[in-house]
């Protein structure tokens, strides 16, 4: 079922990026703020300090190409069970930086907790293409922001920060959404910058709305030729850690090969096709199973049941977008039948990160205990700079908390956790009466992208439809292809169905 198969570390990783939901977690050195800025300092003063700590602005304005290699290690709080120990997404990589013409060309390969081969993978930005948050490492680099902030209509000095270990920063702000440079007031190195920033093309912080982000810089070194550069990059969303980026080497006089950026097209369809919000990117597959339940093969699969007083949706993935285009194919395929419930199964963000489409309309969303928090999060959570739907309704959030398990119509949605089961201790299942079929959602994950846990997972989820007593015989899932639930015992080394 076309993109479905992808598994969740691949959506967690598109355009490279990443309980309860944000804003719960410390962002190290986040300015306390207040204190005033000095009378001195004026905000060119400020930044023409920047500007010589980095080397000059000539210096800066003659930089055309640059060759980065280095290490990233990109936290998965999304996928996380607890945000505040997440798994980490270790790679190395090379990146040719072509910074007049605003693109870059990065080469990675990394390691996943879930699997044991490398990830190999190419990644192309630039200026006039690609959207979003890796567009950011560029534009917003030291040494294109602190010349962006020497020339910035309206740039001014805001109250000095503070950090928790002492540091004063200066603070210069100009533009909207309020970006902010952080500049040191004892060495004059810039150390950073902070923002209100809208990740819409990224499934794991797009729902999130008006996300907070920090960016330090820290660990310069000196170029021979008088060019001074952070080794150390961290990132915070919303006070999460998500991203340290550590340099190994940068070469300043890099050279090019000429057909570098030649596939740019190419690159670009590959990555609007891993975020396109249609229906199987626009060619769905529907597996239609007794009792009115179809499956939909898409990004991720959502399943529909039809009840005599309306639809079931299991599952809210991917973008508001994508909730959208399930709501016209239940409105195709049942003219006039409403959704009447939402079961959010699943605790990984961009498998709920479709909820404000439903918020919006007052549909009823069913989800464990934890996952009901992080969605009371997504759907309180500012849109501001991009208003949606959900940004205009005043009336309640209605999210209802599976503690044990709760009938819908014909299906029943159980919490079962089952001894040493990590991962489905805040997920749901779902069985139907009469019907041979159960629903385990993530907890069937695909084995060739996720070696290391989907026995595990699995077991958990045959475990849980034991306890319940579920007499299924097939399985569906939020990845996979329906499957029987006697040679997927097998598979775990189970004995066979009660």
């Amino acid at each position: 079922m076309l993109g479905s198969r992808m598994g969740t570390a691949a959506i967690l990783l598109v355009g490279l990026v990443a309980a309860c939901g944000p804003g719960a977690a410390s962002d190290g050195e986040a300015g306390a703020g207040g204190a005033a800025a000095s009378d001195a300092e004026s905000v060119d003063a400020v930044i023409d300090g920047a500007l010589r700590a980095l080397g000059s602005r000539a210096t800066l304005q003659g930089i055309s190409a640059i060759e980065l290699h280095g290490v990233r290690q990109e936290r998965l709080v999304a996928a996380a069970q607890d945000p505040a120990t997440p798994p980490v997404f270790t790679a190395t990589f090379t990146e040719q930086r072509d910074v007049r013409g605003g693109r870059a060309l990065r080469e990675f390969e990394g390691r996943l907790p879930m699997r044991s081969l490398p990830i190999a993978f190419t990644q192309y930005l630039d200026d006039r293409l690609t959207p979003g948050e890796a567009l950011e490492e560029i534009r917003l680099s030291p040494e294109r922001l602190v010349l962006a902030a020497a020339t910035a209509p309206g740039r001014r000095l805001a109250p000095d920060s503070v950090t928790e270990t002492g540091r004063r920063l200066h603070v210069v702000a100009w533009g909207d959404p309020g970006l902010r440079l952080l500049v040191d007031a004892a060495t004059s190195l810039p150390a950073g910058w902070t923002g209100v920033r809208r990740y819409t093309d990224d499934p794991n912080w797009a729902t999130w709305g008006d996300v907070r982000t920090r960016v330090a810089w820290s660990n310069w070194s000196l170029d021979p030729a008088g060019l001074r550069y952070p080794f150390t990059i961290n990132v915070w969303h919303d006070g999460w850690r998500i991203r340290t980026i550590s340099y190994t080497g940068i070469d300043w006089d890099a050279d090019f090969p000429a057909d570098s950026f030649a596939d740019v097209s190419a690159r670009r369809e590959r990555f609007a096709s891993q975020l396109d919000p249609s229906l199987g990117n626009g060619s769905p597959e529907f597996t239609e199973h007794v009792g009115g339940i179809v499956q939909i093969g898409g990004i991720y699969d959502v399943t529909l049941v039809r009840q005599n007083d309306g639809v079931v949706v299991i599952e809210a993935p991917h973008s508001s977008a994508y909730s959208r285009s399930i709501l016209e194919e239940v409105e195709r395929r049942w003219p006039g039948v409403p959704v009447k419930a939402v079961v959010a199964a699943s605790f990984v963000w961009p498998h709920v990160a479709g909820v404000r489409t439903y918020a919006a309309r007052g549909i009823p969303i069913y989800a464990s205990p934890r996952t009901a928090r992080t969605i009371q999060g997504m759907t309180a959570a500012p849109h501001r700079l991009s208003p949606d739907e959900l940004s205009e309704r005043t009336g309640r959030i209605e999210v209802r908390e599976v503690a044990d398990s709760v009938r819908i119509g014909n299906l029943v949605v159980h919490r079962a956790p089952q001894p040493g089961g990590e991962h489905g201790r805040a997920a749901l299942i779902v069985t139907f009466d009469d019907v041979p079929l159960a629903y385990v959602s993530d907890l069937y994950v695909p084995e060739p992208f996720e070696p290391n846990f989907w026995r595990q997972s699995l077991a958990e989820a045959l475990s849980a439809l034991d306890a319940v007593g579920s007499r299924a015989d097939t399985i569906l899932s939020l990845h996979n292809e329906p499957a029987a639930r006697d040679s997927l015992r097998r598979k775990v080394g189970m004995r066979e169905s009660p």
